[in-house]
């Protein structure tokens, strides 16, 4: 667990079991049990805020409790609920010691301990305290006492409490406003029933109020320059409050709490408004800042000297200070938007060296009733914008109806400082605010910041997030497209592709998406506030907001404009295999035959670049490779098996080696240039290259130097196409793979100077360095069209980061011109709008724990970005591999979209097989085991796809997405969902044969493995390893999943009509009342139907859709789309219908649309057999029914009283 400030943590000496250690700079805690159950010691700063998992803290305190280090001040507190007190303490120089439950605190100005039972209410202070100082109600009163000196202070304890002689609410002035006050009789000290009746003071008050009108306070307090804070309310966690405290002059209090009840509260002397430690916006942005007073106040910053916590800047930007004014009279309200122009700040113009942009214009468009977009441009001159929004949708759509709009936009009434607010307008909440200030424009530096609706942040990409939901403490992280060199463990840098995309849980469910449209490097700085900070390189300031009614909402309205995510084949979502490093024809021949031999399913097949002649594109190794094109046409006929190839995006170059590749692409100029500005003795030309085009040549597998295709030049994607399709027909493959993309140059080249590839800002992508380029081209090059208008080229600088997506967008094309098939492209580098050609891998991770992990995460992450093919390598790329780590993996990687297994030439074949040779079958046996359940599943995952392709949304999907309002899920990043309806837990820690999962009260759940089966426990429970090889699974109930018959599966392709025989599992829950004495039972589910490789057949209608409905006793299957009648694909056929969880009692009667068919009572539930073969026109329905009967009525064959069975 990562220390939420530093981001890191040092390791520190090791302690006595549960101990806290303390010294006058750090406190060291060690952590049990949760990952190997071994000690693990960490240092934490002290003064930072620290919010402990409860995870790690169940073995330290109790179950739940929370710590935190406050400036000089320990605050620990315990669920309201429990019998327990809230202490605070003043740091001491002792140990603190946690025994037996009980919380002894030593040397320490104020001592409490938790009661624990009668007899033990109290512990025996130390010399020199009174001994009333232990008691919750004493210790409570003397700190509150301290702020009353301080009117309208608020102190919040378990509830909110106005504490002062003024009142921030007053009854009187919202009478009938849902405002309620009442005493708080526990006195906000403890739920002990010994202290119910604690004598309460008058100043403390219980209160609860309509948000909506608190949200009008709230505009009154900000013109008394009230501030604001956002405070989570325990009994009901899915809601924010906000707290408005006004600040005196002597001493401040700043509140904040975290959505597990984490009360954080922070006590600062001097000018604490001023010196907020929470929002801080950085001064320090060009890479010629002295860090020093002096330098810091010429740019009207502030200086702070004072120790903070690591990463809270200590120069920071004057809100009132930076930034803009709106020029009087330019504001033109439309009906479809806003217009305005903005004149920058005489007080801005010394935050940076160079020249700020003078004049802007804000243009705000109403896309829809809750898609908006708003742009900040350069009112006089032409800035570079991201060329791939010609593809977005909706683009021209316009929302005029004021009242359909679910949104309004706020400028304020303060024309010499901009700022602007959108507000959801049912809750009032602000999805985005520019009040915390720090607009920033200039040539190569952008900068906007908000403050945001809660901290339930989610998104950005790609980098190494060590959690899903984002670490607020001044964590800044980049979005540069680069190769890393391998993943390293918690990598803090920019990774292979550029997501520029975020989510926002709002506090009532609801949730909110923005989209950053940029290409220049990125950076973005999350703040406790909460709040972000965004930059950029270049380009112009350009948002998206998508307001959604809930987490999967949003992505479904994101998705909607910059287009769905693609239909994969059906066989690409069969397992994948792939190595780098196989030998020769042979080599893969015996990797293949190995695993059909174990029955591992297998459906496509790799070859990395080692299959290549001296690593160039388009060509094979004929001596090595001999026999790989019949061992490619072979087992496609044999096994179904279908083939990927790996291809580059640099091709070598010399006209005297008769490469036609090059050759051809040279006369075509298809190629990235200098930028005619660079002086030709500065562009380190190798030798033997031709040098009248002025081509830019680097360095990567090949020999000789390399040329880099330009992918924005129209013309190149003919050349491309004629490429892929000579390659096919010498190796026939089914899918391409491109890889380095991004792309990589490994020439080391020192790029001649100049402010693109030497920018003057600060960024973290230019941690290797000051050069911006390294491992990748120079930024001075220059792409796109030589022939036609400069509107039509491009600086490598602008578009580094989209030529990835562009490569993407012409491999497409060329693969399904060539084979006529849908087929499939991975690809490593990423943008917005990938998810709509290709699948991506998350990398080059290594054979860890961690990185087993972090896959998750990735995964997930890239789900939200429209990105729902994806999986990382299992087993891990670089590092050798464990028995148990692969395993595992193995279990995890067979519910990845994308599942493929890969590594690195170095280390030895990990494929499932292989292990079984090892010695280790229990490897071997997992991976067939998860994998053929993966297989039984395909039919339903295939159906998420084109529900994701038709509507948008996540394939693998966060818990949070399904679960909005339960607190405890928003950060579970461990166990994830296909869909709606299957959860997967999978384990994975070392040495671990459970997971501590979690399974959402109110929803009944049913295991899988080793029998479906119902389960009795919700909410945190320990899910045991299921003994039959798979990970654990649970399916929801009110869920209809088909699968396969048969679970003896090894190939989509190869076993097309096994496929077709499915099995409906039918998962009932009881939807009526709890108050109801009649059962309602319902559960529905679908499946989409096609040939599962044709081109269009979304657009062309050419598939089927069915609908599953069942209310208690009685299924529905309806046919919606019925595509394939004049096709001749066969349709799917339902083998039999089970019925998890119903009363073994007496005797089944079934019926088929009346008639009679077999039905019987088995260990999972009722089956029903049908042989039904889902033919037949749209709306075709058939109905089963069923019911039981006494064994004796049966058996007499007397009419008796049927019953539905489902308990």
């Amino acid at each position: 667990m990562n220390d939420p400030i530093s981001g890191k943590y040092q390791q520190c000496s090791t302690v006595t079991d549960y101990k806290l250690a303390i010294n006058s700079q750090y406190i060291c805690l060690t952590f049990f049990g949760q990952i190997d159950g071994k000690p693990e010691h960490r240092y934490l700063n002290l003064g930072n805020s620290i919010s402990l998992e409860s995870r790690y803290l169940a073995q330290i305190l109790l179950t739940n409790n929370n710590l935190t280090w406050l400036g000089q001040h320990i605050f620990v507190t315990l669920h309201p609920w429990d019998e327990t007190v809230y202490e605070i303490f003043r740091r001491g120089s002792a140990i603190l010691n946690v025994q037996s439950g009980t919380l002894c605190y030593m040397s320490y100005k104020k001592i409490l301990v938790k009661h624990t039972g009668a007899g033990q209410q109290q512990q025996q202070c130390l010399k020199n305290y009174y001994q009333d100082e232990c008691r919750a109600q004493c210790v409570i009163n003397r700190y509150i006492s301290k702020f009353q000196m301080y009117p309208g202070t608020i102190l919040y304890y378990g509830q909110l409490v106005a504490a002062g002689s003024n009142l921030l609410f007053s009854p009187g002035s919202y009478t009938n406003k849902s405002i309620e006050y009442g005493c708080y009789q526990k006195c906000l000290a403890s739920n002990n029933n010994n202290n119910k009746n604690h004598q309460c003071q008058s100043t403390f008050y219980s209160v609860t109020f309509d948000k909506d009108y608190l949200d009008e306070f709230i505009a009154k307090q900000r013109m008394k320059n009230t501030y604001i804070l956002y405070v989570n309310y325990p009994p009901e966690p899915t809601t924010v409050y906000e707290l408005y405290l006004k600040m005196p002059v002597e001493e401040y209090l700043c509140l904040m709490a975290s959505i597990f009840g984490l009360w954080f509260v922070f006590i600062f002397s001097n000018n604490c408004f001023a010196e907020n430690l929470n929002n801080r916006l950085d001064c320090y942005i060009e890479n010629d800042f002295h860090v020093d007073k002096q330098s810091c106040e010429l740019r009207n910053c502030i200086w702070d000297p004072n120790p903070r916590p690591q990463g809270i800047p200590i120069c920071y930007l004057d809100p009132k200070l930076v930034g803009y004014r709106v020029v009087v009279d330019s504001v033109k309200p439309t009906d479809s938007g806003l217009d305005l122009d903005l004149q920058l700040k005489d007080t801005a113009r010394r935050t940076l060296t160079e020249p700020s942009v003078e004049l802007l214009k804000f243009s705000v468009k109403y896309m829809t009733e809750n898609i908006l977009r708003f742009t900040l441009r350069d009112a006089k001159h032409r800035r570079y914008e991201v060329p791939i929004q010609s593809t977005f949708n909706l683009l021209d759509s316009e929302e005029m109806d004021a009242n359909r709009r679910q949104y309004s936009l706020d400028l304020g009434t303060n024309l010499t400082d901009f700022q602007f607010a959108i507000t959801r307008k049912s809750t009032k909440t602000k999805l985005f605010d520019t009040s915390i200030g720090g607009l920033i424009y200039s040539d190569q530096f952008v900068q906007l910041a908000t403050n945001l609706a809660t901290d339930r942040v989610y998104g950005f990409g790609e980098n190494l997030h060590q959690t899903l939901r984002h670490n607020m403490a001044y964590k800044t992280w980049s979005m540069f497209g680069r190769e890393p060199g391998g993943i390293r463990d918690n990598y803090p840098h920019n990774l292979y592709g550029i997501q520029p995309f975020y989510t926002v849980l709002e506090t009532d469910g609801k949730a909110h998406g923005v989209l950053f449209l940029n290409s220049n490097v990125m950076d973005y700085t999350l703040l406790p506030e909460p709040g972000l900070a965004l930059k950029s390189g270049g380009g112009i300031l350009d948002f998206f907001l998508f307001m959604g009614d809930n987490p999967e909402h949003v992505i479904q309205l994101y998705t909607s404009v910059i287009g769905r995510t693609h239909m994969p084949p059906f066989w690409a979502l069969g397992y994948q295999l792939c190595r780098y490093g196989f030998k020769n024809t042979s080599h893969v021949k015996q990797t293949i035959d190995r695993n059909l031999r174990e029955s591992i399913p297998l459906d496509v097949m790799y070859v990395d670049i080692d299959y290549m002649n001296r690593f160039r594109d388009f060509t094979y190794d004929t001596v090595a490779f001999n026999g790989l094109p019949e061992l490619m046409g072979d087992t496609r006929h044999q096994n179904g098996i279908r083939w990927t190839l790996v291809i580059e995006p640099h091709v070598e170059a010399s006209l005297r080696k008769n490469y036609s590749t090059f050759d051809l692409g040279y006369t075509d100029n298809v190629f990235v240039r200098w930028d005619p500005t660079v002086p030709v003795k500065d562009r380190h030309y190798p030798h033997d290259v031709p040098l009248d085009k002025g081509i830019y040549y680097g360095h990567m597998w090949p020999d000789g130097p390399v040329a880099y295709v330009d992918w924005f030049a129209n013309r190149t994607d003919q050349w491309w196409a004629n490429q892929i399709r000579q390659f096919h027909s010498v190796l026939p493959f089914d899918g391409l793979w491109t890889d380095m993309n991004e792309p990589v140059d490994s020439s080391g080249m020192k790029c001649p100077k100049n402010k693109y590839d030497y920018p003057p800002f600060r960024s973290d992508a230019l941690y290797a360095g000051p050069q911006l380029s390294a491992w990748t081209m120079c930024m001075v090059c220059r792409l796109g069209s030589s022939t036609t208008s400069q509107e039509d080229e491009y600086l490598h600088y602008d578009v580094h980061n989209i030529y990835g997506l562009k490569q993407s967008i012409s491999t497409k094309n060329a693969i399904q011109s060539t084979t006529g098939k849908r087929g499939m492209l991975l690809s490593r580098n990423t943008y917005v709008t990938s998810g709509r050609y290709a699948a991506h891998w998350l990398g080059d991770n290594a054979s860890k724990w961690t990185h087993l992990r972090n896959s998750v995460i990735g995964m997930l992450e890239f789900n939200m970005f429209g990105i729902n093919f994806v999986g990382a390598d299992i087993c891990g790329f670089n590092e050798q591999t464990t028995a148990e780590l692969c395993l595992r993996w193995h279990q995890l990687g067979a519910f990845y979209p994308f599942s493929r297994n890969h590594n690195e030439q170095s280390n030895t074949d990990q494929d499932p097989a292989v292990w079984a040779d090892r010695g280790h079958r229990e490897v071997t046996d997992a991976a067939r085991s998860s994998l053929q359940l993966r297989y039984q599943l395909l039919p339903h995952l295939y159906t998420l796809f084109y529900r994701s392709h038709l509507n948008g949304g996540t394939v693998a999907r966060p818990m949070f997405h399904e679960w909005p309002l339960d607190p405890i899920i928003h950060d579970i990043d461990q166990q994830f969902l296909w869909g709606s309806s299957i959860l997967i837990s999978p384990i994975m820690y070392e040495n671990k044969t459970e997971i501590n999962g979690y399974l959402p009260p109110g929803d009944r759940w049913y295991e899988v493995r080793p029998q479906f089966k119902r389960v009795a426990t919700t909410g945190r429970v320990l899910i045991p390893d299921t003994q039959s090889g798979t990970p654990p699974v649970h399916f929801r109930g009110g869920s209809i999943i088909p699968m396969v018959s048969d679970h003896r599966l090894v190939s989509t392709t190869g076993q097309r009509e096994t496929f077709r025989r499915l099995n409906l599992i039918v998962l009932p829950i009881n939807s009526s009342s709890g108050q109801s004495a009649v059962s309602n039972y319902r559960a529905s589910g679908e499946l989409f139907w096609d040939d599962g490789d044709s081109i269009g057949i979304i657009d062309d209608n050419k598939y089927n859709l069915y609908r599953f409905e069942l209310t208690n006793c009685l299924l529905n299957i309806t046919v919606l789309k019925s595509g394939l009648l004049s096709t001749g694909v066969p349709v799917p056929i339902i083998n039999k219908i089970v019925v998890v969880d119903t009363d073994p009692s007496g005797q089944v009667l079934a019926t088929l649309n009346d008639s009679p068919v077999k039905a019987s009572h088995q260990s999972a539930g009722t089956e029903i057999e049908l042989n039904l073969q889902l033919d037949g026109q749209l709306s075709k329905e058939w109905t089963i029914k069923w019911s039981i009967v006494s064994d004796n009525d049966y058996n007499t064959n007397t009419t008796g009283a049927p019953k539905c069975d489902i308990l």
